[in-house]
């Protein structure tokens, strides 16, 4: 928080994990976070912190682990150098220093073009980050782009990073397999335990620290995960029948898959 307070961006390189933890904080700062502590030497006074901040990443492994945040991120994946291809610091530097008045104009352009349009975008389906979607969405016509061009590429992006978090999550590998086998299934979270725990799936997945060991655990990393598996086509509902609270898991239809590759 503080050094959301000293900076406008807040840039980490060179990332491997992303404890639960900073996971959340950063999800946080994303939208609006508050915090507030013991002011020093003063037994009876607070301090307050607030802030709202972009965030840029980067690091070589897959270290977003947790929906929430693959939601709020665009997730960019690089080509490694080719041979060659590599310039000394000098010559990169002058390269960017020149092109530099021309960037800027292009990012000038962009929020004059989204601050001309505010008000005039009507978005079919508003994502978690909806107000950044709706300015990128505006000042699209600036760079070229088709109208909608934005939000189908930001779309595509938050379904690959979904299906990237399901593909290594143990519960979300065994739901999956469940709808596969079943279609629908329906009864507690404890009776869902006990039947996913007898698929057959690998040890190493129950046996990793993601498996959950209670019908609590169980339920809780189901609702972490729902908003995931729903836009993989499976529905997760929780209801009651008879006197007990049961959840309902059914196969829907799959999403339709383009890539930015497809887009570009």
């Amino acid at each position: 928080m503080i050094a959301a307070k000293s900076t406008w961006l807040l840039a980490y390189d060179n990332v491997s994990t992303l404890p639960d933890w900073l996971s959340d904080a950063m999800c946080r700062i994303s939208t609006g976070a508050g915090w507030r502590t013991r002011k020093n030497y003063a037994d009876e006074e607070f301090v307050a912190f607030s802030g709202v901040r972009p965030q840029l990443l980067n690091g070589i492994p897959d270290f977003v682990s947790r929906p929430d945040f693959a939601d709020r991120a665009i997730v960019i994946k690089l080509a490694p150098f080719e041979p060659g291809a590599r310039v000394s610091e000098d010559e990169f530097w002058r390269e960017f220093n020149a092109a530099k008045p021309q960037i800027l104009a292009a990012l000038l352009v962009g929020v004059s073009t989204a601050l001309a349009r505010e008000g005039e975008i009507e978005l079919p389906d508003r994502p978690r980050m909806a107000d950044f979607t709706e300015v990128a969405t505006a000042a699209e016509v600036a760079f070229g782009w088709e109208e909608g061009t934005f939000l189908k590429a930001y779309q595509a992006n938050q379904r690959d990073s979904v299906e990237a978090l399901l593909a290594v999550d143990p519960v979300a590998e065994a739901v999956r397999k469940l709808v596969g086998d079943r279609g629908r299934w329906e009864g507690t979270a404890t009776e869902l335990l006990r039947e996913i725990e007898c698929l057959g799936l690998p040890k190493s997945l129950l046996l990793s620290k993601q498996w959950p060991r209670t019908a609590e655990a169980l339920g809780g990393h189901l609702r972490r995960i729902k908003p995931s598996l729903e836009q993989s086509g499976i529905k997760l509902e929780a209801g009651r029948s008879a006197h007990k609270r049961v959840i309902r898991i059914t196969g829907t239809d799959q999403p339709d898959q383009k890539t930015l590759d497809d887009l570009q």
